[in-house]
């Protein structure tokens, strides 16, 4: 039998005219991948699915959700009226162990018989050696570009160099004139989360149609970190690749069927890939905001003094390492008073009339406040050094685990 796309239809559509019913195959990520003609069974998702040629992220999300990508034997996924989703059964498609598909066969009311299961079976197994046939007659593998995308960004000089050689083939490296890097992260919400669903969910949302017109795309999983690296001939738009990061995130939360959530940084445009691997560490220490208030899409270029001091491993950054200025501070400010006021002071520059302003106090009061601090504690709120000292202090307090009140 011949290895082309032809014959895993043709064994689609047999079955599915013996069952009777709806089937489609769908590759690991449950992006569809063959379908049926309908047999009346169809319900809302796979309409959907079939008119826009890609499944609503929400099932996705709610059949991974009910682990389908580890399954290792057939099993069904229950209905869900809020998704307008009939029952499925599902039959893993794997070829040596490994899984390179799933068979989904509508089963509203599980009424599939003995001999039925049997056939579904015996068709997965045929489709599971074409399938693996068809990916290995890909131009390019997967697999081996995201390793590739992984040494891009590596510590390792020689392998950024030999990853860049093997990236801009050909006319790549003038669609790859600029790159920047979007990095998603994925924060376990609950013990049930699997790391199959998590990967897959992140394969999904890198894989999303950029907003960047014309733009040159590669991307990689690792763990629970999503990358993808934008080509692109002119600078882009920092409005534009939030747009496309929030998309992203919209699509990783539809996946993640409550299960996690994903925050994005985004690095600076930087000249050709082989500089790719400065923009996804700056993408990737952007991500660590997520100690901030609710921010789902962080820009490294809007992180100003956040941005270096986010190198500080989050395990290490207690109080204890704050500056002997901020310790003499707080030692004596037990009520956050004086960490309030030193703290506007600093952000209007020194301007005592803003600061004034800004905390809704009279100047003279602000005034007495920033002379209480220098006898209590000795420090000179009017020298350089010290102020430094302070803001450093003051701004690493935003990013500990459990920021300290002021």
């Amino acid at each position: 039998m011949a290895t082309g796309d032809d014959d895993v239809q043709v064994l689609v559509d047999r079955l599915s005219r013996r069952l009777r019913r709806s089937v489609a195959i769908n590759d690991p990520e449950v992006r569809a991948l063959y379908y049926s003609a309908h047999f009346g069974d169809e319900d809302a998702i796979r309409v959907t699915a079939v008119l826009r040629r890609q499944a609503d992220s929400k099932a996705v999300g709610y059949m991974l959700a009910s682990g389908t990508a580890t399954w290792t034997k057939a099993g069904v996924v229950p209905a869900n009226r809020e998704l307008g989703m009939r029952a499925r059964y599902c039959q893993p498609v794997r070829w040596r162990g490994e899984p390179v598909g799933l068979l989904v066969v509508i089963d509203a009311d599980g009424s599939l018989k003995a001999d039925e299961k049997a056939a579904i079976k015996d068709v997965s197994d045929t489709v599971a050696a074409l399938l693996v046939a068809r990916r290995e007659h890909q131009a390019i593998d997967p697999a081996v570009q995201e390793l590739t995308v992984l040494d891009l960004i590596s510590s390792d000089p020689v392998a950024r160099r030999r990853a860049t050689a093997e990236l801009t083939a050909g006319d790549r490296a003038e669609r790859f004139t600029h790159v920047t890097a979007i990095e998603l992260t994925c924060t376990r919400a609950t013990d049930n989360a699997g790391a199959k669903h998590v990967e897959v969910a992140l394969r999904n949302a890198v894989a999303t149609e950029p907003r960047l017109r014309r733009a040159a795309v590669l991307s990689t999983v690792c763990d629970d970190m999503g990358l993808l690296l934008l080509g692109s001939r002119d600078i882009p738009d920092l409005s534009v690749l939030k747009e496309h990061a929030e998309a992203m995130i919209k699509r990783s939360a539809d996946l993640a069927a409550g299960r996690f959530r994903c925050t994005a940084g985004i690095g600076s445009t930087v000249p050709g890939l082989i500089h790719a691997a400065d923009s996804a560490a700056q993408a990737r220490l952007a991500c660590r905001t997520r100690a901030l208030p609710p921010c789902p899409v962080t820009a490294w270029s809007e992180l100003g003094p956040l941005g270096p001091l986010l190198m500080i491993p989050a395990d290490q950054l207690t109080p204890a390492l704050l500056p002997h200025e901020l310790q003499l501070l707080r030692a004596a400010d037990p009520d956050g008073l004086f960490l309030r006021t030193v703290s506007a002071y600093l952000a209007r520059a020194g301007s005592g009339p803003a600061a004034a302003d800004d905390l809704h106090i009279h100047r003279t009061t602000l005034y007495y406040r920033l002379s209480r601090i220098t006898e209590l504690t000795g420090l000179d709120l009017a020298d350089g050094t010290t102020r430094l000292a302070l803001h450093i202090g003051l701004t690493m307090m935003t990013l500990m685990d459990e920021p300290i009140r002021t």
